[in-house]
């Protein structure tokens, strides 16, 4: 089972890599673009509506930081998942930042960035299930998905397995305490994150194919290495192909670093 990569997809793009490399006193001099990014905010932890409705989560927070090194506004479109690679594809959007997979089949369609998370999959199921212990168990099972996630193109690939789709997370979960699945399949984060919040008497996690999730969370303590994997991913389209920005992001990155350290000196 493959691992799950998280993107930030570019739209017309690259009006993100043209401002990104600003640096400096003409950054600041430059009056802001204005990005319009759609995302599907309801893949917690990663994009999500807090309690003030907000939009909140690691994509939010990343695409903000990007913002703000590229002294852009970022303005977030609140849409359903399947329609942000055809808002991005009319020119609705500029950019998408929604925890997207890369397949083959979306790389006809958009420009993918450089992955900057790797996830994996898990299952949860019920915790009184004794029966399912690892994936191989899920063969013959009813298994709720989330409709465009990687849980679901993995779990159409089950042997036997009845797989039901849902829009949201917890609608899975829900289906799954009600006794219709057998399981839920999800990314790691995802499926922590709803049984940590919501459900640790319910349910329980078997079946890990991840080997970076726990990545997540030091991405989120070290906030600096937020900067260093999306600006990392950033390209630019020039004479009609993609090049890659490294020597430029570093710069950044340095930028960066000293403000953070100089912000850290001034409060202690």
């Amino acid at each position: 089972m493959g691992k799950r990569t998280l993107l930030f997809i570019l739209g017309m793009l690259l009006l993100i890599g043209s401002a990104g490399c600003s640096t400096g006193d003409k950054k600041a001099s430059e009056p802001k673009k204005v990005l319009k990014v759609g995302t599907s905010p309801d893949f917690s932890p990663f994009e999500f509506m807090d309690e003030k409705n907000q939009m909140t989560g690691f994509d939010i927070e990343l695409i903000q930081a990007l913002g703000k090194q590229m002294n852009a506004e970022i303005n977030l479109q609140n849409l359903s998942f399947d329609g942000l690679i055809p808002a991005l594809q009319a020119g609705n959007l500029d950019a998408i930042i929604s925890g997207v997979t890369i397949t083959p089949e979306r790389e006809k369609a958009v420009l993918f960035t450089e992955p900057y998370y790797q996830s994996g999959l898990v299952a949860a199921v019920r915790v009184e299930n004794q029966e399912i212990k690892g994936w191989d168990d899920l063969k013959g099972k009813r298994i709720a998905v989330q409709i465009g996630s990687t849980g679901a193109m993995n779990a159409e690939k089950i042997e036997g397995a009845t797989v039901r789709s849902f829009n949201l997370s917890p609608d899975t979960f829900l289906e799954l305490k009600n006794g219709g699945v057998d399981a839920v399949v999800n990314d790691l984060p995802v499926v922590q994150y709803f049984i940590k919040n919501h459900g640790a008497k319910d349910f329980k996690i078997v079946g890990s194919l991840v080997v970076f999730g726990l990545m997540l969370w030091f991405i989120f303590i070290a906030k600096v290495l937020i900067f260093g994997a999306i600006l990392n991913a950033v390209y630019l389209k020039r004479n009609n192909k993609i090049e890659n920005r490294r020597g430029e992001i570093k710069d950044i990155i340095k930028n960066v670093n000293s403000r953070i350290n100089e912000e850290k000196t001034s409060s202690e």
